[in-house]
């Protein structure tokens, strides 16, 4: 396993690819796969680590948290790691459920995935008609989620066996033993999904 710097985005943050990471922790000849990340380095000394950044989703790029914003919230004396979990973004392999781009828009146009669930806060939600629509648009968004979740398994086959929290989880775990050794404790901020990644972290 190794880190290579794929390229120097600003004088600061480092982009980088973490190769030959295991597919599956428990079975080596299912391969490897590789971790896209994204490093902002502290500017205090001595620093006091690295804080891995997942924004959740699930499905969104952590690469983009790495930025002197985050330093200026968490402290500049913090070494600042995002990363692309399973899947997503720069990660490979990549979660590719639909031949392209286009197929997906007209998947999902004028439908509920795209406009969300219509129904105004200011409804009276205990009435019938109101209560209506928001079955009739539950039940569009389950066929929709179905439909997509067969049309991943179709295209993707068993690569997605290799995407679940978990399997995140045991990434952070490597990454936080490269970057800040194997006795060194995981700071770990997330939003959103993130924080069920940091559950997961935490009862692992």
């Amino acid at each position: 396993m190794w880190v290579q710097f794929a390229r120097n985005t600003f004088f600061l943050v480092y982009l980088a690819a973490l190769d030959r990471v295991p597919k599956d922790y428990f079975d080596p000849t299912a391969g490897t796969a590789s971790i896209a990340i994204a490093r902002f380095r502290a500017t205090k000394h001595p620093k006091k680590g690295t804080v891995f950044l997942n924004p959740g989703g699930p499905g969104s790029s952590g690469t983009r948290l790495a930025t002197q914003a985050f330093a200026n919230l968490i402290g500049e004396d913090w070494e600042l790691l995002g990363w692309d979990p399973r899947g997503i973004n720069r990660t490979s392999p990549q979660v590719q459920c639909f031949d392209s781009q286009i197929d997906f828009n007209l998947f999902v146009a004028n439908t509920v995935l795209e406009h969300g669930f219509t129904v105004a806060f200011t409804s009276n939600l205990s009435d019938p008609v109101i209560e209506a629509q928001l079955v009739e648009q539950s039940r569009e968004y389950l066929v929709l989620q179905k439909t997509q979740a067969e049309l991943c398994a179709k295209n993707m086959g068993n690569e997605l066996r290799y995407m679940g929290t978990a399997t995140v989880v045991r990434d952070l775990d490597i990454m936080a033993k490269i970057f800040d050794g194997e006795d060194g404790k995981i700071n770990y901020w997330g939003t959103s999904y993130g924080s069920v990644l940091g559950a997961y972290l935490v009862n692992m």
